[in-house]
């Protein structure tokens, strides 16, 4: 379990990762555990996952996927580009950020579910039906309609999580 403290120290590196981006002229946005806490799904996180719109010129690490590995304040933050297969729909993702009361903007939970599901790691999928299990049935078909819309090939998949999730919710299982 994270403490306050800790939680405060990615919700400042979060600002800081966005604004650094900002001052590049970069779109930028949060995503990955730090988002689905926000949701409401707890997740336990040490790093801070960033959707940029492009590379950022920094002191990095390139990531296997699209994206690059830097620290501040210690902490790992990932900016993950809008390039690759699903270019697309990170680029919709960050033209639909929202900005947050805590000074960064948060990619929209459907967005995030879309994410999750085409990124499909075992850690995205339970991610995944964990987010589901919070949305209602109109979250839920704007969340497919992105996955049809930007990966047919996941929809499978999607259906999948979206089973799974409705199940437990309607065994009394929390996200």
């Amino acid at each position: 379990m994270l403490t306050g403290t800790q939680i405060e120290n990615l919700l400042a590196v979060a600002r800081k990762a966005c604004e650094l981006a900002r001052r590049e002229g970069v779109d930028a946005a949060v995503a990955g555990g730090i988002a689905l806490n926000y949701y409401g799904v707890p997740r336990l996180t040490s790093d801070v996952d960033v959707i940029v719109g492009e590379p950022l010129r920094i002191d990095s690490q390139p990531l296997a996927i699209a994206g690059q590995r830097t620290s501040i304040d210690g902490i790992e933050v990932d900016y993950l580009w809008c390039s690759g297969p699903h270019a697309d729909l990170y680029r919709e993702a960050l033209e639909h950020a929202r900005p947050t009361e805590h000074g960064f903007p948060i990619v929209p939970d459907v967005y995030l579910a879309a994410i999750k599901t085409v990124v499909s790691r075992s850690r995205d999928i339970e991610d995944l039906e964990r987010l589901l299990q919070i949305f209602d049935p109109e979250r839920t078909e704007k969340a497919r309609a992105i996955v049809e819309r930007h990966a047919p090939g996941a929809l499978a998949d999607f259906e999948a999580s979206a089973y799974i999730a409705d199940l437990r919710r309607k065994v009394g299982h929390g996200p």
